[in-house]
């Protein structure tokens, strides 16, 4: 399992599938900032993580913890 699925807030709760993937864009954005040449939103090097991170986020909408977007 991707590693920013296992991330709760400081009440044990899932965040907002939203809120996971702006997470996931302040990760690339802060490499980006810091000349680290990696993209972990396109890179196929993520595909295997990012595939898991939006099966996540159906499966949330799907199960009613999150809301369609």
């Amino acid at each position: 399992m991707s590693p920013i699925c296992l991330l709760r807030t400081k009440k044990g709760e899932l965040y907002h599938k939203n809120t996971l993937k702006n997470m996931r864009a302040a990760i690339n954005r802060y490499f980006q900032d810091n000349n680290i040449k990696v993209d972990i939103v396109i890179d196929t090097k993520f595909k295997s993580c990012n595939r898991v991170l939006n099966g996540y986020m159906k499966n949330m909408t799907h199960t009613g913890v999150a809301r369609p977007t």
